[in-house]
């Protein structure tokens, strides 16, 4: 699916939850998180295309394919977490989706401990 496609049905989510919102507010949620979930099911051919991708990758880079599937893991850990966030934004809870901003860089940066004592190993030969 293309770009247009999204961004009409992103479009259309948007008046509808408008509409609703005159109606119930909490129906006006509902609807912007299903199109949401809509726009998302409709990448996940783009997005299972892309995990072929790596593993191809994966298979042609042998042992260092650890660095790549856990560079793939942190992309990951920061999309979810501002699909998450902007959700929360969205419902009127800027804190919750304060929180789960920090949480989500918290855990990118845990991640990245395996990235960055590798690093230091490299720079320690060096010099």
């Amino acid at each position: 699916m293309g770009i247009i496609q999204l961004a009409m049905i992103a479009v259309v989510g948007a008046m509808l939850s408008l509409w609703l919102k005159g109606m119930n507010p909490s129906y006006s949620l509902y609807m912007i998180f299903a199109t949401g979930l809509l726009i998302l099911f409709f990448c996940l051919d783009s997005i299972r295309a892309f995990l072929d991708l790596i593993n191809q990758l994966s298979l042609r880079l042998g042992e260092n394919a650890v660095y790549l599937k856990l560079i793939c893991k942190l992309i990951g850990i920061a999309y979810i977490s501002e699909f998450a966030s902007a959700i929360c934004k969205d419902a009127g809870y800027q804190t919750l989706s304060s929180q789960v901003e920090m949480a989500g860089r918290f855990l990118i940066i845990v991640c990245a401990i395996p990235i960055l004592t590798n690093l230091m190993d490299v720079i320690e030969e060096v010099f």
